[in-house]
């Protein structure tokens, strides 16, 4: 498989999302949303294709932000822990430090129209 580098924003062909977490407009609670990102696009030492991850968990603020990640295609999935829902978001070419994405956990598909959601 090779080496496989871990990234930093510093780093060339990385991406971090970012945006409003709100319900109805208010700061959700510590622990109700939960955010998990994967996709994105790169190679080890050797070749290997490889994706890269984030999971981040409401702190209670408005806000929400990923660690560094490859650039590419991603696969958003929200999850509202106190409603069991869960709607899941792509974005293509995601790429640089800037990409927002803000969601609210009140309305339908959690803002987004294109998502797929359950629960």
């Amino acid at each position: 498989m090779g080496r496989i580098a871990l990234t930093t924003l510093a780093d060339p062909g990385t991406a971090r999302l970012g945006g409003r977490m709100t319900v109805g407009g208010r700061a959700p609670a510590p622990g109700r949303a939960k955010v998990v990102i994967f996709g994105g696009a790169a190679r080890s030492s050797t070749g290997y294709p490889i994706s890269s991850f984030a999971v981040q968990t409401g702190s209670g603020a408005p806000t929400w932000i990923s660690s560094p990640l490859y650039a590419g295609d991603r696969r958003i999935t929200v999850t509202d822990t106190a409603t069991h829902r869960s709607c899941v978001l792509d974005r293509h070419g995601v790429r640089g430090p800037n990409n927002v994405v803000d969601f609210d956990l009140a309305a339908p598909g959690f803002g987004h129209p294109d998502s797929v959601c359950t629960g």
